[in-house]
C-alpha cells in the first residue's frame, strides 16, 4: 500500500487541502492519504493557532465523505514541538514493512527544508511528494523555478526522470530517496486568507467544507 503523509497546521483545513489530497490518489497512485495536524509547529512559534482539538475536529468533519483520507493525531499525543522527523520515524515503525510511505510537502515549505530539524535524515528515510500549482498558473518568477533550483543546487538531485511522458517526474539522488514534483490544480486559497476573511466578518463559503464552516461559526473561531 502506498501511503501519503500530509502534515500541516490545518488552521483551518480548507477545500484546497482536500483537493490536493484527492489528487495525490488520482495522479500519484496513493492508496491512502493520512492527514497529520501539527500540535506545536516549530516554524509558527509566536503565532496563536486554534487548539489541537478544534483543528482535529475540523479535519474529521472535512474528510468524513472521503474514505481514502484518514486522520492521524500522533503529534497531539506527543509533548513538545512537532518535528517531522519524529513523526516519520514513528509511522515507519507503525506501518507494515511492505507499506510504502511518502511525505507530502507544499513547494513553499519544501524550499525551506534545509532549515528543518534533521532534514538530511528526512531525505534518507522517506520519499517526498512536493505539491505545487501548474506552471501556467504562476507569476513570471515562478515557484516552480525556485523548487527546481533548490532541488539541483541545494539538495543536489538530478533529473527529472520518468518512464512515461505523462507520469509524475522523479528526481533522484545517489544516496537519498526520490522526490516527485506534483502539479495540482487545487483551489488557490490559504488558511491565512481564510482567517483574515473571518476576522473582517467576510464570508468563507466555498473555501472550506460546509461542515467546517458551521463548526467555525458555532465555536467562534478566528474572530480576533
Amino acid at each position: 500500500m502506498h501511503i501519503a503523509l500530509f502534515g500541516g497546521s490545518f488552521d483551518p483545513i480548507h477545500c484546497g487541502h482536500i483537493t490536493a489530497a484527492t489528487r495525490l490518489i488520482e495522479r500519484c497512485g496513493m492508496d491512502r492519504v493520512v492527514i497529520i495536524p501539527a500540535a506545536l509547529p516549530p516554524h509558527k512559534r509566536g503565532r496563536q493557532i486554534a487548539s489541537f482539538s478544534d483543528r482535529r475536529a475540523m479535519i474529521e468533519l472535512a474528510i468524513h465523505a472521503h474514505p481514502d483520507l484518514v486522520l492521524c493525531d500522533i503529534e497531539g499525543r506527543r509533548e513538545g514541538p512537532s518535528y517531522t522527523i519524529d513523526t516519520i520515524e514513528s509511522l515507519l515503525a507503525f506501518y507494515r514493512p511492505d507499506d510504502v510511505l511518502h511525505l507530502v510537502m507544499g513547494s513553499d515549505a519544501f524550499v525551506e527544508l534545509d532549515t528543518w530539524k534533521d532534514w538530511e535524515r528526512i531525505l534518507t528515510s522517506i520519499s517526498l511528494l512536493v505539491i505545487q500549482r501548474p506552471r501556467n498558473d504562476q507569476p513570471s518568477e515562478t515557484q516552480c523555478d525556485r523548487t527546481i533550483h533548490f532541488l539541483q543546487q541545494v539538495l543536489q538531485y538530478s533529473g527529472p526522470e520518468s518512464e512515461e511522458p505523462s507520469a509524475v517526474p522523479v528526481w533522484v539522488h545517489t544516496h537519498r530517496l526520490p522526490i516527485r514534483i506534483v502539479e495540482i490544480d487545487a483551489l488557490p486559497v490559504s488558511s491565512s486568507e481564510i482567517r483574515r476573511l473571518l476576522r473582517s466578518g467576510s464570508s468563507i463559503q466555498g473555501l472550506v467544507p460546509t461542515a467546517v464552516e458551521s463548526y467555525i461559526v458555532e465555536r467562534g473561531l478566528y474572530r480576533s
